[in-house]
């Protein structure tokens, strides 16, 4: 069956976590209102936010040597330029020269739109370009970026 679903809230922009996309709201006195379908025991999760997510952005080392440490920065920005102001949920691939998912693949939470990954490149990791994608779970955004490791 259908649902009005509101909060108190005087605008913003809402996001269905199940279905990694924005859903269309209206605002109105001092409330944020949407419609959604759910089936016999089904639930959905949503994100409300301020500005809407507009990309994601990741900062990282064009190259490192095995055994090095490399920072990987994602960054989830806003239609405003800036990072977003919540806890961004956010799944990062790191995936070596093979095709494989490396240690520290996984999910993170990016507090006020920010995460920081320090990846420790093994002395006997595969040397060649590796590739590095994160996709913030809430609008469904990507970014790739790519590290070489050399000898």
């Amino acid at each position: 069956s259908d649902a009005a679903i509101s909060v108190r809230r005087g605008g913003g922009h809402v996001y269905d976590l199940v279905n990694h996309q924005e859903v269309s709201a209206e605002a109105a006195e001092g409330r944020l209102a949407w419609n959604v379908h759910l089936g016999p025991c089904e639930g959905r999760v949503f994100m409300v936010t301020d500005n809407a997510i507009a990309s994601v952005d990741i900062a990282c080392p064009q190259e490192v040597r095995r055994g090095e440490s490399a920072e990987v920065n994602v960054g989830v920005m806003d239609d405003t330029g800036k990072l977003l102001d919540a806890v961004a949920p956010v799944r990062v691939e790191v995936i070596d020269p093979e095709g494989r998912p490396a240690e520290f693949s996984g999910y993170y939470g990016a507090e006020g739109g920010g995460l920081t990954i320090a990846l420790q490149m093994a002395a006997n990791d595969y040397a060649g370009l590796w590739t590095i994608r994160a996709t913030e779970l809430a609008s469904g955004k990507t970014a790739t970026r790519y590290m070489r490791l050399s000898e």
